[in-house]
């Protein structure tokens, strides 16, 4: 295995694991134990059947085809507009899921200090400033790095 997709898988487990984290206790409050359990286990049984159909239909086509291209094989010009609109739909939810987990980690766990030097009263302040800081950071090493 390259390690380019090595990287590519860590990558997609990381994001899942971690959008998983942020989300399931809030989510898992309001139903119970037993309801959350037997949803994970069904979209457990979801997502292995997806990726069975997803290995069989690239045992047909070079390795290098993306999901789009794909799409646009299978299912048309329409399905693959679809899928893109899918994909997209997913990353703003993964950034907005994120970002609202981390405002609030941020907002619960260091507010007095929040409080006392950055007047930062309410969890929607936070965000604002955990995505400015975050913005800050990521430009200055995208700098360095690319």
């Amino acid at each position: 295995m390259k390690n380019r997709t090595l990287g590519s898988v860590f990558i997609v487990a990381g994001t899942t694991i971690g959008a998983g984290m942020l989300a399931m206790p809030l989510a898992a409050a309001g139903v119970g134990f037993s309801v959350t359990l037997i949803l994970l286990i069904g979209l457990w049984a979801l997502m292995c059947y997806t990726a069975l159909l997803l290995l069989e239909v690239y045992q047909h086509v070079p390795a290098d085809t993306g999901l789009g291209t794909l799409a646009k094989r299978y299912l048309g010009r329409y399905g693959q507009w679809l899928t893109g609109f899918s994909m997209m739909f997913l990353m703003y939810a993964l950034t907005a899921a994120y970002i609202s987990g981390a405002g609030e980690l941020l907002a619960s766990s260091i507010s007095a200090v929040l409080d006392r030097y950055f007047n930062v009263g309410n969890r929607w302040r936070a965000v604002v400033h955990f995505c400015c800081r975050w913005r800050g950071l990521c430009r200055n090493f995208a700098g360095r790095f690319i």
